[in-house]
């Protein structure tokens, strides 16, 4: 088969030849592998199949969408610090370094465009929202057409510390929220990327494809 006929429904054909002959998956597996092939690698698939700059673009946007979100997380735990600590200036720092991390991270979820990124944009966006009024006390305003955060630097100098401080805070429940968000946004992001180099790998110079290891190879990253 060569690589510019592949298409999801082949993939799937295969992976049914696959569990018929093997016995080796239940039917709600076999459901589950099915939509977890469809949603997530389809894409991958076609873009890897059509040997375009595209694959080497996707493959750059979810190493790219990986780095933003550890770096979400990072800056994240960095504000609750920070906020511990109660010194005005580095709250301050770390509430403007956030914001910025955060803005990025959205827009690499956006582009991603999968299910899962969809739905933590969504998650992160609505909970943002709900606690728009914590956010205006520090400065900060949402935009409601992108979501993405911005500070007033003159409104977050005036804010009042202790307001900060238990705002951000590790034990606020708020940053506890957030960092559940943070981490799943982390958690997708390394899995799509992970995902998408195997299945890169798995085309050799001629331009033809194995099948059967692919198919072993979704396998195995559902096991």
């Amino acid at each position: 088969m060569s690589v510019s006929s592949i298409s999801s429904a082949d993939v799937l054909s295969n992976l049914n030849s696959y569990i018929s002959s093997s016995g080796a998956m239940t039917d709600e597996e076999i459901e589950e592998a099915k939509k977890k092939m469809e949603e997530d690698y389809a894409k991958a698939l076609k873009e890897s199949a059509s040997g375009s700059s595209s694959s080497t673009s996707t493959s750059a946007l979810y190493a790219n969408l990986t780095e933003s979100a550890q770096d979400t997380n990072d800056l994240l735990a960095a504000l609750k610090e920070a906020a511990d600590s109660k010194d005005p200036e580095t709250i301050k720092k770390a509430i403007t370094e956030f914001s910025s991390s955060y803005n990025s991270l959205l827009t690499y979820l956006k582009n991603a465009g999968t299910t899962e990124c969809s739905a933590i944009v969504s998650a992160m966006t609505g909970f943002l929202k709900e606690n728009e009024d914590a956010l205006n006390a520090a400065g900060i305003t949402i935009n409601k057409n992108t979501g993405k955060l911005t500070i007033d630097s003159d409104a977050l100098e005036e804010a009042d510390t202790t307001k900060l401080s238990e705002i951000f805070s590790s034990s606020s429940s708020t940053m506890k929220e957030m960092a559940k968000l943070t981490s799943s946004a982390l958690s997708v992001a390394s899995m799509k990327s992970s995902h998408y180099e195997a299945l890169s790998s798995l085309y050799n110079g001629s331009g033809n494809i194995n099948t059967h290891t692919l198919t072993r190879t979704f396998l195995d990253m559902m096991s």
